[in-house]
This record gives structure tokens, C-alpha cells and sequence, in this order.
């Protein structure tokens, strides 16, 4: 089970940090905090960059506070949208 548990972690984290590294190998640091600002593109590219990016957030508070009652889920759903919102 051990061995298992070191695996996931393993091939979690070195997938992140190497799109970690490879980003800031790609742009620098003279990019802006919010990528997508600085990237050119066609405006429905950005825009289902954004809408993925808001389900993923959904579906990940969704099955991380799977066991919260409705109104805390709800709570939650709307800090994330708020949240997500002000970075647009």
C-alpha cells in the first residue's frame, strides 16, 4: 500500500512541477500572474480556456466537500464562482 501511495504522489507531482518549470522556461517571469492575458489568440479560445477552468474548479469542490449538505456546497460554489470571476 505504501509503495502505491509513494507512486501516486510521485506521479503526481513530477508531471506539475515539469509544466512548472517548462512555463518558466517558456515565458520568463516578465509574463503576468493570469497567463492568459498575455497569450494572443482567436477570443473563443481564451474564453473555453476560462470555461474549463471554472468547471474544473466546480467539479473539484464538488468532489472534494462531496460529504458537505447542500447549503455548504452552495456556499462554496459561489465563493469559487466570485473567486473565479475576479481573475477574469
Amino acid at each position: 500500500m505504501m509503495k502505491a501511495l509513494y507512486f501516486q504522489f510521485t506521479a503526481g507531482v513530477l508531471p506539475m512541477y515539469a509544466v512548472t518549470f517548462i512555463g518558466y522556461w517558456a515565458y520568463g517571469s516578465s509574463t503576468s500572474t493570469y497567463l492568459l492575458s498575455s497569450v494572443n489568440g482567436p477570443v473563443w479560445v481564451k474564453g473555453l480556456a476560462n470555461i474549463s477552468a471554472f468547471l474544473q474548479t466546480v467539479i473539484a469542490l464538488h468532489v472534494n466537500d462531496s460529504r458537505l449538505v447542500l447549503s455548504e456546497n452552495l456556499h462554496l460554489f459561489l465563493t469559487a464562482a466570485l473567486t473565479y470571476i475576479c481573475f477574469l
